[in-house]
């Protein structure tokens, strides 16, 4: 659950969940929830510095939704962190 006060997850997501939800996703279960565990999980890879692998599967995400509404929240949301995570370091 997303708590705007703290501008942070709560309870803290663990990697380890965020994959086991898309993997099970991937295999055909399709819900909302979908495009939400893609970028939690590239959110996850950013945050323990695995840049490609967060660049990876948000790429994914964005290919999935090339035909999306351009408003969507978390379309924006998406695009950002993929911008942040080709920057150069």
């Amino acid at each position: 659950m997303f708590c705007p006060a703290w501008g942070r997850l709560w309870p803290p997501l663990r990697l380890a969940d965020c994959s086991k939800l898309s993997k099970l996703l991937d295999s055909g279960w399709a819900t909302r929830a979908a495009p939400r565990s893609l970028y939690f999980r590239a959110l996850a890879h950013e945050r323990l510095g695995e840049r490609a692998k967060s660049r990876e599967v948000n790429d994914h995400l964005l290919a999935l939704w090339k035909h999306a509404d351009p408003d969507l929240p978390l379309l924006a949301e998406a695009k950002v962190l993929r911008r942040r995570v080709t920057r150069e370091r």
